[in-house]
């Protein structure tokens, strides 16, 4: 079965503030750490436009981590509270929009073979 996603997205107001390497290099650890082998992997974007509008994207960073299934996704979530929510200052001035994403379609067994191999031979973050 395709895995859950859970999508972090933080808002890009004009205020905004984000610091992209102590969310990869220190709050990304501990949710590795925190989730462990429940979550599939995770990959982090900097958004940087729209289309067709070339507007402001609405978010400026999105982050989705793959769970195996939804009551894994619900659990990991959960343990967010203790030691996640209240790291958010120490990167970010905004707080995140949490949206779990359920298949339903798609070539996702084909994802990464296709998207990973073509970006060569990298793999998604575990």
């Amino acid at each position: 079965m395709p895995p859950y996603t859970l999508a972090v997205a933080y808002p890009n107001v004009s205020d905004a503030t984000f610091n992209h390497d102590y969310y990869v290099k220190t709050h990304m650890t501990m949710v590795e750490r925190i989730f462990g082998s429940r979550m599939i992997g995770w990959r982090t974007m900097k958004i940087v436009a729209t289309k067709p509008s070339h507007e402001k994207p609405l978010y400026n960073v999105l982050t989705l981590i793959d769970f195996p299934d939804r009551k894994t996704c619900d659990e990991c979530l959960a343990d967010t509270e203790a030691e996640l929510v209240p790291d958010i200052p120490n990167y970010s001035n905004q707080q995140p929009i949490f949206l779990i994403g359920e298949p339903f379609g798609g070539d996702v067994g084909g994802f990464g073979k296709s998207l990973w191999g073509t970006l060569g031979g990298l793999q998604p973050q575990k």
